[in-house]
């Protein structure tokens, strides 16, 4: 292998230099640029299967949030706006489904079964609640049915509770 001059090595280092500054510049603006694209971190908690801080680019909606976490089976998204956009920093809370214990019953509207299965109702307090409603209009009040055969006020205690009028 034939010997390198001095002048010739000096040019060989000052080259390998350039490209190795050069590269390196590259890289750092690939990162600066890569750093500047704006983006939103939000919380997630709740129903999400996979809680904890998300980043997504700016301009991301819930509905992207939800889709990068994951939701459960007793998910209620229903009662989130999935068009929403998120704002860094924000805490998005994903909502469990009521559970079924949990609802109240319209008395306005309720069926005999649902009425049913209040307690201390059984089938006919259930019937003597649908002739009242049906003979004397909708329910003004919960107190209201302590008006129906029946139904005083400790059996009311027990209802006013898991019972409303809508």
């Amino acid at each position: 292998m034939p010997k390198l001059t001095e002048k010739w090595r000096s040019r060989l280092l000052m080259l390998v230099a350039a490209l190795a500054i050069f590269g390196c510049g590259t890289l750092y603006g690939e990162y600066r640029a890569e750093q500047a694209q704006p983006q939103v971190t939000v919380q997630i908690s709740g129903e999400a299967l996979s809680p904890g801080l998300i980043t997504l680019p700016a301009g991301s909606r819930v509905a992207d949030a939800v889709a990068a976490c994951g939701i459960t089976e007793q998910a209620d998204l229903s009662r989130l706006n999935l068009a929403a956009y998120l704002i860094d920093g924000e805490t998005l809370l994903i909502p469990r489904l009521p559970d079924a214990a949990g609802l109240l019953i319209n008395i306005n509207t309720a069926d005999a079964a649902q009425l049913d299965a209040l307690p201390n109702i059984g089938s006919v307090r259930a019937e003597d609640i649908i002739a009242y409603r049906e003979q004397h209009g909708a329910f003004n009040s919960i107190e209201e049915l302590m008006r129906v055969k029946g139904i005083g006020e400790s059996i009311y205690a027990e209802l006013e509770e898991l019972i409303c009028v809508e």
